[in-house]
């Protein structure tokens, strides 16, 4: 219990804001939020996430083995795979194509309407049930290691901000 505790202070005084390129979370007041436990019986999920580019699915990530060695894989949304990897190994093997794909795809797409850039992860339990995960706006603090390298550059050019708006200059 005691090592829980410390765990947890030392998490309250972070400021995730500095561990990477996360400056989304500056002036969020921490907490702490307890989840119910999720597995498929094997200590492993079946983890998808949806790269999500001005509210449309472009790719989806597959990981499985988080608790052994971490294995990831990439397929467009008509569940053909991509030849990119990310931080994790590669999975060499092909993944079957999920039962709910287009409703993972729907609903990604609607939780992402409205952003340049969201990945939108989700589970998917052996009884067929989703669970949302997260949403995030910087993967990886915004530093992942693509392979190739160039896919760094082909996501950035997808992520098309709103124009600037005409900001009045300040008084003096």
């Amino acid at each position: 219990m005691a090592q829980t505790k410390q765990k947890f202070d030392f998490w309250m005084r972070k400021n995730y804001a500095f561990m990477g390129l996360e400056l989304q979370y500056m002036n969020i007041q921490p907490k702490i939020i307890a989840e119910a436990y999720m597995e498929n019986g094997t200590r492993d999920l079946n983890d998808y996430k949806l790269f999500c580019f001005d509210g449309k699915v472009d790719s989806i990530m597959y990981i499985r083995g988080r608790a052994q060695v971490p294995k990831t894989v990439f397929y467009d949304t008509q569940w053909n795979r991509l030849a990119i990897s990310r931080t994790f190994a590669a999975e060499t093997e092909d993944i079957p194509r999920p039962e709910k794909l287009d409703l993972l795809i729907s609903l990604a797409e609607t939780l992402a309407e409205g952003f340049p850039h969201v990945r939108v992860d989700f589970y998917v339990l052996n009884d067929g049930s989703l669970k949302f995960g997260e949403m995030t706006f910087s993967p990886d603090n915004g530093g992942c290691a693509w392979d190739p390298p160039e896919q760094n550059l082909i996501y950035g050019d997808m992520i098309q901000l709103p124009p600037k708006k005409d900001i009045p200059p300040l008084e003096r």
